[in-house]
């Protein structure tokens, strides 16, 4: 509706959840957070939604879950960036534990509106993977996704990885002060 609350269904009410823009800036997808209505209040969410812009309207629509399709468990504290016609998610934890094991990526595909895991070819098994984490921040430059600090429990860290999403491999990214000089 314009001028008011969107049209339809709406999500829970919630906070620690991803909001993405995509699809040129008409649809937005939500996921995850924590409940903080009365009877959810504390849950973590793994609902997704979309919200769409048509015009000076909006309106939610719920995704529900395709048989076969990998949607992450409930977290929150997690990161969600636009890459292409995607929106990846990383990291964030449920009632306090990191979710999932250390370098899991999963994909929401806007246009097919499905999830997936991408299936990382090289990860914490071979040591090369950033620990779970939540509190972290990301960003997509080019063919990748750069995963920087965070915490898990009470441990934070400053490092920075990058996750080339074409070849699904991690790389620690090597930085110090000069590193980020500015440019002269």
């Amino acid at each position: 509706t314009s001028g008011g609350s969107p049209g339809g269904k709406a999500p829970a009410a919630r906070q620690l959840a991803t909001l993405t823009v995509t699809d040129g800036g008409n649809t937005a997808v939500l996921f995850g957070g924590v409940a903080t209505a009365d009877g959810d209040q504390g849950d973590s969410k793994s609902d997704t939604w979309v919200l769409t812009r048509d015009g000076k309207a909006f309106s939610w629509e719920q995704v529900n879950d395709q048989a076969g399709s990998a949607t992450p468990g409930p977290r929150h504290g997690h990161t969600a960036v636009r890459y292409k016609t995607q929106v990846l998610v990383f990291g964030g934890e449920n009632l306090g534990t990191p979710t999932e094991d250390a370098g899991s990526v999963f994909s929401y595909d806007s246009v097919a509106k499905r999830w997936s895991e991408l299936k990382v070819a090289n990860g914490a098994a071979d040591g090369v993977a950033p620990s779970a984490r939540s509190r972290h921040s990301a960003f997509v430059v080019g063919d990748s996704m750069y995963v920087v600090g965070g915490c898990a429990k009470s441990e934070c860290t400053k490092d920075v990885w990058e996750f080339k999403v074409s070849q699904r491999t991690w790389a620690k990214v090597p930085y110090g002060a000069k590193d980020f000089a500015p440019a002269t």
